[in-house]
């Protein structure tokens, strides 16, 4: 409470008409600082008062959000628990043996599918020797995205088709960007370091086989033997009637010959010197 004694009593002690006035204005100075003082101290609790409240209701708000998100995230654990249950009393009496062979049936499809790996957009590097490279057709750049190529092979922006069989068994098919040849390995995993590569020509319509050519048949020795054969050399004698049927000799660089059947019957070879020979044959049935 305001202490105003002092000018209280110097009002009543005035006796001329200027103390009393001055009496009088000192009072009501010290009675309106007062109240100013006082009215401050009103507006500053109640602005105080009023964001304490605005906190409180914060808090409140929040502890509810919090409590409703709890409550929700039991109610998910909850109904996932009895799904779960649900699932399960499904399942339990259920055959689900087959669920094996249908994922093997189902990888089996995938190993179908050709994947492609550029191997400049992945940044990774093509092992020619790795026999353990995912199935596939690899797309090389640089010199920087493949290594351990064949010898003397250019296949720098090549693409390589990667077969995998079962078993074991892997091939590799190179075809060159700058060339129409095809380079081609086969062989098991085991083996895959040790096998040299075969070079395919296809330029000029020349096919080159490189290594041992094997080619397997059982054919019966009869008068249509010829139509079975694993190797069968035709000439097209119906529209040419010059052709014969037959294959050539070259020992490079010296000499040459070329081996025909006859429509005589007979077999004849002609080398590259243009002499002619007849080979003779006798009927033994």
């Amino acid at each position: 409470m305001a202490d105003i004694s002092r000018e209280l009593k110097t009002w009543k002690e005035a006796i001329h008409g200027e103390d009393v006035r001055d009496a009088q204005i000192g009072l009501s100075n010290k009675l309106n600082t007062e109240v100013e003082k006082g009215t401050t101290k009103i507006a500053s609790y109640e602005a105080s008062e009023g964001q304490r409240i605005h906190n409180e209701n914060a808090r409140v708000q929040a502890e509810q959000e919090r409590q409703q998100a709890t409550n929700q995230a039991v109610n998910r654990a909850n109904d996932a628990s009895a799904n779960a249950e649900v699932a399960y009393d499904r399942l339990k009496d259920t055959d689900v043996s087959h669920l094996v062979d249908d994922i093997d049936n189902i990888n089996a499809d995938l190993t179908k599918t050709v994947k492609i790996f550029d191997h400049e957009a992945l940044k990774t590097v093509f092992n020619f020797d790795n026999p353990h490279t995912p199935a596939g057709i690899h797309r090389l750049a640089g010199s920087n995205t493949f290594t351990n190529a064949p010898s003397g092979v250019d296949v720098g922006w090549a693409n390589v088709l990667v077969i995998r069989v079962p078993g074991g068994v892997l091939s590799m098919q190179i075809f060159p960007h700058s060339a129409n040849s095809i380079y081609l390995r086969s062989s098991t995993i085991t083996n895959w370091t040790s096998k040299g590569w075969a070079k395919v020509v296809t330029e000029q319509g020349a096919n080159t086989f490189t290594g041992r050519q094997i080619m397997k048949g059982s054919v019966g020795v009869n008068a249509n033997s010829w139509s079975d054969s694993s190797l069968l050399i035709q000439a097209p004698y119906n529209e040419n009637s010059k052709v014969r049927a037959g294959f050539a000799f070259d020992n490079t660089g010296n000499n040459a010959a070329y081996l025909y059947f006859d429509i005589t019957g007979q077999l004849k070879l002609v080398d590259n010197a243009g002499n002619l020979f007849e080979i003779q044959m006798t009927k033994i049935n």
